[in-house]
């Protein structure tokens, strides 16, 4: 099936080596390679990234899990690449757009993960991921994407966002507040000096 790209675990890397857990046992108990793991075109299903949760799950927090999702968009080169992004996208857009079924970058990285955007509004937004009937619901993957949601705001130089996650069947859902706007002189001014 081949539902997940490895990528999203390569934020895992770091923090699993600083507790002691190396790439094999990240990887134990499933069909995945760590090959496959570092590679960033590899693929695996579904139920080996729920293994690899696993395995992982003893050493992690659920604070842990969040941090390491927030770490995700605090690459240079993610930082570098929405320059131009910070002038074009309000947050709740850039949720929008990240989130929009089956064509939107979280779709490319989870091709199993049913999102739903809700727009409630101007400085909110809902959303749901949810997983298809016979797929098993890995908490510790929303967990994970709740520190995505919480720091996106900030490629587009707003504060991170408050997010509250809650369970819901076969997923969960993110209630997302957005930090008042900064004024658009210095939105310009962060979008110039950000990167550096």
């Amino acid at each position: 099936m081949k539902e997940v790209s490895a990528k999203v675990f390569h934020i895992f890397f770091e923090p699993a080596k600083a507790k002691g857990i190396s790439l094999e046992q990240m990887v134990a108990n499933t069909r995945v390679s760590v090959e496959t793991l570092t590679s960033k075109n590899g693929r695996l299903d579904w139920s080996d990234l729920c293994q690899i949760h696993k395995n992982l799950r003893p050493a992690f927090s659920d604070d842990d899990l969040t941090e390491v999702g927030r770490s995700y968009f605090r690459s240079p080169a993610l930082r570098f690449v929405f320059v131009i992004a910070r002038l074009r996208f309000t947050p709740i857009a850039f949720y929008r757009w990240l989130n929009k079924p089956r064509n939107g970058a979280g779709n490319q990285m989870f091709t199993c993960v049913q999102p739903t955007h809700i727009d409630v509004s101007e400085s909110e937004c809902a959303l749901e991921l949810r997983l298809p009937e016979g797929y098993e619901v890995c908490w510790d993957f929303f967990l994970t994407s709740k520190g995505n949601m919480e720091e996106m705001p900030t490629l587009l130089g707003y504060p991170r966002a408050m997010v509250r996650l809650e369970r819901i069947e076969r997923g969960g859902r993110f209630r997302i507040m957005i930090p008042k706007q900064t004024p658009l002189v210095t939105r310009m001014r962060r979008a110039v000096t950000w990167p550096f």
